[in-house]
């Protein structure tokens, strides 16, 4: 499973304003699920989705400090974006 994710690198380095902008790859591969019923695999899936988007956002938060980006040789507020996949094993 692929998230793109955006945030900002505050003038001090900390992340903040993490969120989710796509999800890409929400597939599951299992003979038990394949036989469930579509709407039925749809909720499980869009359940996994929401646990792992909340995963991906604590992830970010909880990052060391970044460099921050500068402006004029003073630093400043950055916009991000970074994939982030989450593989089962």
């Amino acid at each position: 499973m692929k998230f793109n994710i955006s945030f900002n690198v505050e003038a001090d380095g900390s992340v903040t304003g993490a969120r989710i902008v796509r999800v890409n790859r929400l597939e599951a591969h299992s003979p038990k699920f394949a036989k469930l019923k579509p709407a039925r695999q749809k909720q499980i899936l869009n359940a996994c989705a929401d646990d792992y988007k909340r995963k991906a956002i604590a992830l970010i938060n909880e990052m060391p400090h970044w460099n921050p980006g500068t402006e004029n040789g003073r630093p400043v507020q950055t916009k991000m974006a970074m994939p982030l996949i989450f593989k089962a094993e």
